[in-house]
């Protein structure tokens, strides 16, 4: 999440969505209208994402790490608050502070807590559509667009104003857990250990070494590759759950991503940041293609540090998704493999040359030889190869078996081939049998079960997102535990009508939102309404539909979003255990929300029909966020790095 002496680089790629409709019968179904229920669950990448689980008065923490570069130049530096220690009070030792993750982890709970749009929609019927509904088909769908060493010199035989209190290797990284007394000398130290900085970083550095704060460093060790990079664990110990995020501005992009997942007893609140609900009347239904803009104007509204609640639910959601009985029979027949070739078996069975984790472990101990030629097998045909061609025409179109050279996918992946092949011409391959499995276990099998006894133990499961930009990043958001604050489910629904007047004159789509507020949209011609209809902006409905403070314990506190800056500066001093704001500030009240309209039906509309039907009713979960595909490139140097 810290980055030193990064410039970046920021491209994003707006939502592509392949759409049409799908229309029931030409007979008045579902009591006078066509029905159907368009659902949408957008992608959504590119997030700095983080998970934190707190237990027990331990907090653990999950970060995800992305790299291009050289891997000699890979360091990656994160401020602690505090070290971790056993029940005795003495420090834990760095292997239990530090620990490789997988991104699985980010994948499936993003995947299992993305919001689900739905519209759904009913035709009147007033003899104005006379073309055949079998005409129309499809449904909407998106695009699918890791000893302490002196440092230092000193005055007088004091401690050294830099120091390395531990280092260990663990998974690919080598890592350090460093002191310092003096922001000026760790800068310099960094420069002169390989962690690139900038010297905007300086006064950064500064305020963490003032506050007494511990650094953790990481670095791939010798003859690591980047593809080795793993997201990593933290084990805070008893602190809060804090994303360092000051750092991060030496080289954030405008408007960067950033997902935040908090695991505990409770929905999860921010403690020091506001709390945004967004206006659903400022989205465009069901692409959401205005999606980051209405995010970004709603933050930006609410001081530009503001987090929305997109999931917050005691639903068991996470349940066998990392570490099943199929992943544990696959355990123990690992650590019961007597032969590579048993072994390797195994690989195969959870994904093998396909995963990039297992590949990557895998190489680190059975090497593949350099300047391996040929095609497992001799089969030079078997991809690509067009269907006509008949097998023993193969050697006509593809290079001799002696002159192709060997790719990974096909040493790795026929690796029984390989082996018996090079032991019979006397060059056998070497393979650390035991190493292997032993990585094996701990590095592939023990984090997934791990992590899967930490999401078993959530009660609840929050995410958070937000936009924010450099000049915003003047705090580390901080994530506390509301007993009453209430559920957030992933369903987000809008209910349209499509009319027309008894003349066919006019064709309007009135729609409602959640919350019970309409608005009418009108149509250019009747064939606009029922092909394609689209929901919404509203016109000048503004991005942001509530802005809140939350404490502890009780009701969101709602006010005045003009008060938004005078309240986030009392923010900056919010501390988990005390209320968010001083006791003496009288919040202002919230103004009538004037951003929700409810206008009236075009004239001779015929506005007093009742809808019927297959209309389904708004779960009421307040709109706290929507997905869009964006991606977020991180340059640095010729290498780029984001977590």
């Amino acid at each position: 999440m810290n980055r030193l002496g990064w410039t970046t680089l920021s491209i994003f790629l707006s939502t592509i969505l392949v759409s049409s409709f799908l229309f029931a019968g030409p007979a008045r179904a579902c009591g006078g209208f066509f029905c159907n229920a368009n659902t949408l669950s957008p992608i959504y990448q590119a997030a700095e994402r983080v998970v934190f689980a707190r237990y027990d008065d331990q907090v653990t923490m999950h970060v995800e790490i992305t790299y291009a570069g050289e891997p000699t130049d890979f360091a990656w530096m994160l401020p602690l608050p505090t070290l971790p220690e056993d029940e005795l009070g003495n420090p834990l030792p760095l292997e239990e502070i530090l620990r490789t993750s997988i991104p699985r982890l980010f994948d499936i709970l993003q995947s299992n807590t993305n919001p689900v749009f739905t519209v759904n929609n009913t035709f009147e019927d007033f003899g104005c559509n006379q073309s055949d509904p079998s005409s129309f088909g499809g449904t909407w769908d998106s695009w699918d667009s890791n000893e302490a060493a002196d440092t230092g010199s000193t005055d007088m035989g004091g401690p050294p104003p830099v120091a390395v209190l531990q280092e260990a290797e663990i998974g690919p990284f080598q890592a350090q857990l460093i002191s310092a007394t003096d922001s000026q000398a760790l800068f310099e130290w960094l420069g002169e250990n390989g962690y690139i900085q900038d010297e905007n970083a300086l006064p950064i550095l500064d305020s963490y070494v003032v506050g007494e704060y511990l650094f953790l460093g990481i670095r791939l060790q010798s003859g690591k590759e980047t593809g080795d990079i793993r997201p990593i664990e933290l084990n805070l110990g008893d602190t809060d759950a804090c994303v360092p995020l000051r750092l991060t501005a030496i080289a954030a992009t405008p408007d960067m991503p950033i997902m935040v997942w908090v695991l505990g007893e409770h929905r999860a609140v921010p403690k020091n940041f506001l709390h945004a609900e967004v206006n659903p009347q400022a989205l465009q239904w069901p692409q959401v293609p205005n999606y980051a803009d209405t995010i970004s104007e709603a933050v930006d509204t609410a001081a530009g540090r503001a987090f929305i609640t997109e999931y917050a639910s005691p639903a068991k959601i996470m349940s066998d998704m990392i570490y099943n009985s199929n992943t544990n029979n696959r355990k123990e027949a690992v650590a019961a493999a007597s032969d590579l070739i048993s072994l390797w078996n195994e690989l195969v069975a959870l994904g093998g040359v396909t995963n990039a984790e297992l590949l990557s472990i895998l190489q680190s101990h059975v090497p593949m030889p350099e300047g391996l030629k040929g095609y497992p097998h001799g089969n030079c045909w078997y991809d690509p190869s067009p269907p006509e061609w008949a097998r023993e025409e193969m050697d006509l179109y593809c290079d001799p078996n002696d002159e192709h050279t060997t790719t990974d996918a096909e040493f790795y992946g026929y690796l029984g081939y390989w082996l018996a092949k090079l032991e019979a011409a006397g060059t056998p391959v070497s393979v650390d049998f035991d190493g292997l499995k032993e990585n094996l276990l701990e590095q592939f099998f023990a984090p997934r079960e791990r992590i899967q006894a930490m999401l078993d133990r959530a009660d609840w499961i929050t995410r958070f997102y937000t936009l924010i930009s450099a000049s915003e990043m003047t705090r580390d958001p901080i994530f506390a535990f509301n007993p009453d604050a209430p559920e957030i489910g992933r369903n987000r629904t809008v209910t349209t009508i499509i009319k027309s007047d008894e003349d066919c004159d006019e064709s309007w789509i009135e729609a409602t939102y959640a919350d019970g507020s309409r608005y009418i949209f009108p149509c250019e011609m009747p064939s606009q309404c029922l092909s394609t209809p689209i929901v919404g902006p509203v016109p000048d409905a503004p991005a942001l539909y509530h802005v809140a403070v939350y404490d502890e314990s009780g009701e969101p506190q709602y006010f005045d979003p003009a008060d938004a800056e005078e309240v986030d500066v009392l923010l900056d001093k919010a501390v988990v255990g005390q209320p968010s704001l001083p006791e003496n500030y009288d919040l202002s009240e919230e103004p009538d929300n004037v951003s929700l309209n409810n206008n009236t039906l075009p004239s001779g509309a015929g506005g007093n029909k009742k809808s019927s039907g297959c209309a389904a009713t708004p779960d009421g979960a307040p709109l706290s966020g929507l997905l869009v595909l964006l991606f977020c490139v991180l340059v640095v140097r010729r290498r780029r790095i984001h977590v």
